[in-house]
């Protein structure tokens, strides 16, 4: 069981980085054929050849001023230069930054990960440890004879419904038995490693209650399930 999950784990490590990988390579390949295009853009553009310029007449200064249509066709040459120039500058800049951003990216994901397996075989590993905690109880609870059990389940209904711990009273008068009778089917229940503690207040009475990390196990239905499987004809007298 243990090895299924941490294989389903690995494998969706692998699913996540060739993901990243995936988007990474499709946004290097959007980056780059913007750049292309505005590369061919740039030659295609008689002003932008370093060629032609050699063999261009210098234009005088007032020229590139005048009001006519060839210090218009300038001026907007010259913007429309200085305009692919800045988009170039831009995208490189914005192509580094993405591979900054990105490149460590899936490192960072398997190690989000790889945490998240670590976190979550320690909760197996818990998980695995108060199973066994519970089948180790279950066993003892079987080692009982069905009358120990009975005081035992007693116990741990009525310090349910009163809200405080149970007295020999409180148990001889639930179950019409003696107290020298109860105190017997306690020593031994005590005997046997159940989680019962007994308690003297003021030097003269003892109580009776079930341990409170043993409650937090909420096996009561499942001890219940297990008393009346010993004898299925028995009337039910506890609830879960």
């Amino acid at each position: 069981m243990d090895e299924e999950i941490l294989k389903k784990a690995f494998s969706k490590v692998k699913e996540d980085i060739s993901s990243i990988n995936m988007r990474i390579d499709s946004l290097e390949r959007s980056i780059n054929s913007l750049i292309s295009q505005n590369n061919e853009k740039k030659q295609a553009n008689p002003l932008n050849s370093s060629q032609n310029d050699q063999f261009k007449p210098q234009i005088p200064m007032k020229k590139v001023f005048s009001s006519g249509n060839e210090g218009v066709q300038s001026i907007n040459h010259s913007t429309i230069n200085q305009s692919i120039t800045d988009q170039s500058h831009n995208l490189n800049a914005y192509s580094r930054q993405i591979k900054e951003n990105y490149d460590d990216k899936p490192e960072i994901q398997e190690n989000r990960v790889l945490k998240r397996l670590s976190t979550d075989q320690s909760l197996i590993n818990q998980s695995l440890s108060i199973q066994s905690l519970k089948k180790d109880l279950e066993d003892r609870f079987s080692s009982l004879t069905s009358q120990e059990f009975l005081i035992f389940l007693t116990i741990y209904q009525i310090e349910e419904d009163i809200g405080r711990p149970v007295t020999y009273n409180d148990l001889a008068n639930k179950l019409s038995l003696t107290s020298g009778c109860i105190r017997g089917y306690v020593s031994s229940i005590m005997r046997k490693g159940l989680p019962l503690n007994k308690l003297k207040i003021n030097n003269r009475t003892l109580t009776l209650s079930i341990k409170p990390d043993f409650k937090e196990l909420n096996i009561k239905e499942r001890l219940i399930n297990l008393f009346y499987g010993q004898d299925p004809e028995q009337t039910r007298l506890f609830r879960p």
